[in-house]
């Protein structure tokens, strides 16, 4: 599966003015898999969110009436089970919205367990980016369910949550968390290899980063 060119989803309808809506309705994400694939998923392309939770979900809860543990076989030619050379980037438009750019879940359904699993791990060559205002944002996000044996990034991962410059309301200031990469409790990720930016920043007096 080939992702190219450039994939944006927006909260944003085109003819409405939003200076005055709050909370905005948001998209939910760019690009959602639920199912097996074969040779693994390239990112090749552009993807970008905009008000929406997340840039890439993959997740057994997007299979619909059918679940099933979901497995991305590795690529025939790099060996990864997903790869981006492109990029992933999601932002949001109010305060207190939670993004993640790339997130890999499995899920409870039902009260039967599956799994998402990503065989030869995950190849990062292009920028993974996540910001949020005064609010929790994530890069990469590794959720219970998900085996991942390792993440290889040459590129740039990385988390930023602002504080709303306009807000005259300290008690808003946190607290919040960016966070370049997550591993949930019983989630898997055995190895990271980097050899570009990692980088996670927090401003506000109650922000975090890690």
């Amino acid at each position: 599966l080939n992702l190219g060119g450039q994939i944006t989803v927006t909260a944003l309808q085109p003819g409405i003015t939003y200076e005055d809506t709050d909370p905005i309705s948001p998209a939910m994400f760019a690009i959602g898999i639920g199912e097996d694939v074969t040779n693994g998923v390239t990112v090749s392309g552009a993807i970008r969110t905009i008000h929406a939770p997340y840039g890439i979900l993959v997740s057994p809860t997007l299979a619909g009436a059918n679940p099933s543990d979901i497995v991305f076989g590795p690529d025939p030619t790099s060996g990864f089970g997903f790869t981006s050379s492109g990029s992933v980037l999601v932002s949001s438009l109010r305060a207190g919205f939670l993004t993640t750019a790339l997130r890999f879940e499995g899920a409870n359904i039902s009260g039967t367990d599956y799994t998402a699993t990503v065989q030869g791990g995950v190849s990062l060559g292009g920028i993974v980016s996540a910001s949020a205002i005064e609010a929790d944002t994530t890069a990469v996000s590794v959720g219970a369910g998900a085996i991942l044996n390792r993440i290889v990034t040459g590129a740039a991962i990385t988390a930023a949550a602002a504080i709303e410059t306009n807000d005259d309301d300290t008690d808003n200031d946190g607290p919040y968390v960016a966070t370049a990469i997550q591993i949930d409790a019983g989630g898997s990720l055995e190895q990271i290899e980097n050899t570009g930016t990692i980088l996670a920043a927090s401003s506000g007096e109650l922000g975090s980063a890690y």
